[in-house]
C-alpha cells in the first residue's frame, strides 16, 4: 500500500518532506484530519522553512479555526 512505502521512508529520512506532503494529502482524502495534521506538524519540524508545509498547516489551522464553536 502506498501509505505504508510513505511512512516507512519518512522512517528511514525523516526530512523527506515530499514523501511527508503525499502522505498528509492521503490522510487527508481519507478523512484523517488529525493524522495529517501530526505528519505536517513533524515535517515542520525537520523544514521550518518550506512553504508548501507552512501553507497547508496555516490552511489546516485556519479551517479548525473557522468550524470551532466556542
Amino acid at each position: 500500500m502506498a501509505v505504508d512505502t510513505l511512512k516507512q521512508a519518512i522512517a528511514v529520512e525523516p526530512a523527506f518532506s515530499e514523501g511527508s506532503l503525499k502522505l498528509a494529502q492521503w490522510y487527508l482524502a481519507d478523512g484523517k484530519r488529525e493524522d495529517t495534521v501530526a505528519v505536517l506538524e513533524a515535517a515542520h519540524a525537520m523544514d521550518r522553512d518550506d512553504p508548501i508545509i507552512l501553507n497547508n498547516l496555516a490552511s489546516l489551522y485556519m479551517e479548525d479555526k473557522a468550524t470551532d464553536t466556542h
